[in-house]
């Protein structure tokens, strides 16, 4: 049977044998019930690729109990929005880093993530703001949304396929992707959590944007200060450029991050068109659809054979959007500590992203 092609229950009763039903079953009409077919979609589209059932929040393949282990809501910080927000039909949680032990603080990224730091406008539009308002105004605090589930509250298991996310940087004023704080980052990124895949990318982490120059600002110090080698990845490379594409674990081949200069602009579109075998990576100035993309100011990079390996299969990964900070240094450029909480912008300004579109289509 081609589960593929199934788009409804009377292309999956089509596909079944109904000269077989009419032998064991003769004059019983060949139906289901509506329960039957959606449960039985479920099971076997765990396989792989497109699920083609709704699949309740806390049932398979994805239960909402095993992705938030501590709930959507985990605390009084979600009141009035429950930590998920609807845009552009998907419904997003931005309680994702909550932990009893570090509440809001993600170490690994040495940033506190604060659910308020996601909003919806009028109009739509997903802002994400990062600012110095957590703890009595003394620490701060970035965003994130993690595409949790479609419009309905099933789960978003998307998988293969094209996404774009258009973004427009509105805080501080006059700033560009290119030339934002140094020591901020805009990240947008497939991931698992638990981690279920191959030991080459467990978490199945596609990074179809990091924007940030990791702390220096190409001026002081004239050098480059990233030096040395993380397993077999140059850390020289994060010298070049703006922003990056990447597979995971980065540590594990010479050739799993692309940089590349942004560009002085401060709306983006990127696509990332995800594949079994590889993932091709787009970037445009100014904002875009999926069915509109030009062929002028783009900057693309395919995945090579050599990193096949490392490109994942969907599991149950979920798409994020964050912004925090990103400087993994100290004022010496030695790299901190793990844990250690990142210092914020240089120049104590405020950033605030607003996500203008996210878009998704299966293969």
């Amino acid at each position: 049977m081609n589960m593929s092609t199934i788009r409804s229950k009377a292309d999956f009763i089509g596909t079944l044998n109904p000269e077989a039903w009419d032998a064991v079953h003769p004059h019983t009409p060949f139906v289901f019930s509506n329960a039957f077919v959606l449960v039985l979609a479920a099971v076997l589209g765990m396989g792989g690729g497109v699920a083609f059932a709704q699949q309740p929040q806390d049932g398979p393949p994805c239960p909402t109990s095993t992705l938030a282990p501590y709930g959507l809501a985990p605390d009084s910080h979600c009141a009035g929005t429950g930590c998920l927000v609807n845009f552009n039909n998907y419904q997003w949680w931005t309680a994702f880093t909550f932990n009893p032990n570090e509440g809001y603080y993600n170490g690994g990224l040495g940033t506190i993530f604060a659910p308020e730091h996601v909003v919806v406008d009028r109009q739509g539009d997903l802002h994400l703001r990062l600012a110095k308002d957590w703890n009595n105004n003394t620490e701060w605090a970035g965003a994130e949304a993690v595409l949790m589930f479609l419009a309905d509250g099933t789960q978003a298991n998307l998988g293969y396929g094209d996404y774009l996310v258009t973004a427009e940087i509105v805080k501080p004023k006059n700033a560009t992707f290119a030339t934002y704080d140094p020591n901020v980052a805009l990240g947008m990124f497939t991931y698992e959590r638990p981690a279920t895949g191959s030991p080459t990318n467990p978490a199945r982490e596609i990074d179809l944007a990091e924007i940030s120059r990791w702390g220096w600002n190409h001026v002081t110090p004239a050098a480059c200060p990233f030096t040395g080698t993380q397993g077999f990845f140059d850390n020289m490379t994060l010298c070049q450029g703006s922003a990056q594409f990447a597979l995971q674990v980065f540590t594990l081949h010479a050739d799993m991050v692309t940089r590349y200069d942004i560009g002085r602009t401060n709306k983006i579109t990127l696509v990332m068109r995800w594949r079994e075998d590889k993932v091709t990576f787009e970037k445009y100035n100014g904002i875009h659809k999926l069915d509109n993309l030009p062929t002028q100011e783009k900057f693309a990079w395919t995945t090579p054979p050599a990193l096949r390996p490392f490109v994942p299969t969907p599991g149950c990964a979920r798409f994020h959007i964050n912004l925090w900070l990103g400087n993994f240094y100290d004022t010496n450029w030695e790299h901190l500590p793990d844990f250690t909480a990142h210092a914020g912008p240089t120049d104590g300004d405020e950033v605030e992203v607003v996500i203008r579109n996210f878009e998704f289509q299966q293969p």
